[in-house]
């Protein structure tokens, strides 16, 4: 039997669920040691889901029954509270999270897709992410046409012109 993958909002209830696909959204490279779940209750973290539903957040959750099994959300960061992959207070920044068992499938790039066509239709002009350098999600990001703007260590702030593109 094929599991039926259903798509919804993210809503304010979704708040615990985001802060378990943040989880499964950290890249911990190969050799280093796993941080227990709780890192994502750092401050540095956990603005990326607490007080879901101000101006702006936006994402969709992937679920097969009622288990959540992939999420892709967006949200404005102030620029006093930066996230990892600010570009400024009117680019949506996004993270993205597949749990192991659901990756190479598509569904990551279905979600990202949507999450875009979501922020366009909002009047977003962009919207950013960081990503390690290490990390092979790096290769969907420039598929999809997100650029790299800055280096910040082992990690890149690339960013996504939602913008049509005019065609002369």
């Amino acid at each position: 039997m094929m599991d039926t993958i259903a798509f919804r909002k993210v809503d304010q209830k979704d708040q615990r669920i985001l802060e378990g696909m943040l989880y499964a959204a950290l890249f911990i490279p190969q050799g280093e040691p796993i941080p227990p779940a709780s890192v994502v209750r750092k401050p540095e973290l956990s603005k990326y889901y607490l007080h879901w539903g101000r101006t702006g957040d936006m994402g969709i959750i992937a679920i097969v029954g009622e288990i959540p099994i992939a999420a892709c959300w967006s949200r404005i960061h102030p620029e006093n509270d930066p996230g990892y992959g600010f570009v400024d207070e009117y680019t949506p920044e996004l993270t993205i999270a597949v749990k192991d068992g659901w990756r190479n499938r598509g569904l990551g790039k279905g979600l990202l897709s949507r999450l875009c066509d979501d922020n366009r239709s909002a009047g977003f002009k962009s919207m950013s992410l960081s990503v390690d350098k290490r990390n092979p999600a790096q290769n969907l990001y420039n598929r999809l046409g997100f650029k790299i703007v800055a280096e910040n260590g082992t990690a890149y702030t690339m960013l996504k012109s939602l913008q049509p593109v005019k065609i002369s």
